[in-house]
């Protein structure tokens, strides 16, 4: 049975993932989470896989986190990497071999810290698994609560997904799209959270006259964004292709790609066979997504499959700079075509294009949509500790439920 404590609750996060350094994008939306909880509501321990270069014990900001180990430490190939997961898991057979070592050891490392919890909170839906044998391994009468982040939603078989919801109780959607999926699979007891926006990072000053010149900008192009994963999701090479067209029309902009995975190749090939060396920037993986966006005229997220709530796109509108988004998925249900960002169909790089030259050629339609962006950032909980306050009150109603 479990009791409502009496004191700050002590809520665990056991997560595939979790920064390993300042500003690590690994995991960062799973870190923004458990800081905005920590600051008002709970204390917060976390269970994330090790890395090559992190400690076994740390702490971030007052959450402490614990990581565990599964294989010869420099040789650790499931957990984080250029494409997560199951990009691991497709490219490595070591990452396949040492899959069931990954799980053994969450579950033990979880068994050591779920005694100590009101809460445990599962972050993507296989850690289910793990945790639910660790709750069983110590009689602990711990609520099980699961945020599914949208990709397990999208790529794992519905029989699992429907096994791992039998097992815990209750779950917080983070968009429109995952509340769908769970009401698809006659699921009800949930919440829709958002993950909130790391205001301090974002609110961060910056030079951007020596940041440009860092990068070699022309300080009078027009810079474009795009930030986030080189992968079919995201849709990148749209984007280069889009860049081709804005060439022809001898427009002076900069194109920065900050990211990395499986199409990362493919991309620096069209960039060279465009010859776009001289426009479009490859800049890797960047801990300083602040810098970028304080530098940028405009940013695209150009998924074909889904934008709701893609988390460069919170992070844009929430540093003034419009958006282009694909009109896919859920998109129209939460973001409205020159309101609050600019909307272009899927896989069409001339239309992503003409979306640029309109947004260069006119300074008010770049305000209304700025402007239209941080009221819907507000009206969804993007900003402040809302998601953060309706997390710690459906934990409550999970240990009451349980009284």
């Amino acid at each position: 049975m479990s009791v409502i404590p009496d004191k700050r609750m002590k809520v665990l996060f056991v997560t595939t993932s979790f920064p390993r350094f300042p500003d690590d994008y690994a995991g960062s939306f799973v870190y923004r989470f458990a800081l905005y909880l920590q600051k008002e509501f709970c204390d917060v321990t976390v269970v994330a896989p090790d890395d090559k270069e992190s400690a076994e014990a740390e702490e971030f900001n007052g959450i402490l986190v614990r990581r565990f180990k599964y294989y010869f430490k420099k040789y650790q190939k499931v957990a984080y990497g250029n494409g997560g997961i199951l990009a691991n898991l497709r490219t490595s057979l070591h990452a396949i071999l040492q899959l069931p070592f990954f799980l053994i050891a969450m579950t033990f490392k979880t068994t050591r810290e779920i005694r100590n919890c009101d809460i445990v909170h599962c972050h993507w839906l296989p850690v289910v698994f793990p945790v639910f044998l660790a709750k069983k391994l110590t009689f602990s009468s711990a609520p099980i609560v699961l945020t599914n982040w949208g990709s397990d939603t999208r790529l794992l078989p519905l029989w699992l997904q429907r096994f791992a919801l039998k097992l815990v109780n209750g779950c917080i959607s983070t968009a429109q799209e995952t509340d769908q999926h769970l009401l698809r699979l006659n699921y009800t007891n949930f919440i829709t959270a958002p993950s909130p926006i790391d205001e301090d990072k974002f609110s961060r000053q910056v030079d951007e006259v020596a940041f440009k010149n860092e990068l070699d900008i022309d300080p009078g192009a027009t810079v474009i964004s795009f930030i986030g994963r080189l992968n079919y999701f995201k849709d990148p090479l749209t984007f280069i292709h889009a860049c081709e067209f804005l060439k022809k029309k001898d427009f002076n902009f900069s194109a920065l790609i900050a990211g990395g995975g499986d199409l990362e190749n493919e991309c620096r090939e069209e960039i060279k066979k465009s010859d776009l060396q001289n426009m479009v920037k490859m800049l890797g993986f960047r801990k300083d997504t602040e810098s970028l966006l304080a530098i940028s005229d405009m940013a695209v997220h150009i998924s074909p499959i889904e934008n709701t709530w893609a988390t460069v796109i919170a992070e844009a509108m929430y540093c003034n700079v419009p958006m282009i988004i694909t009109d896919v998925g859920n998109t129209k249900s939460t973001f409205t075509h020159d309101l609050d960002c600019y909307l272009v169909p899927q896989n069409d790089p001339e239309s992503l294009s003409s979306a640029i030259e309109a947004l260069i050629n006119s300074a008010s339609l770049r305000d209304k949509i700025i402007s239209g962006g941080r009221k819907l950032l507000l009206k969804h909980g993007k900003i402040g500790n809302e998601s953060a306050r309706k997390t710690y009150d459906f934990y409550i109603r999970m240990l009451k439920k349980d009284e």
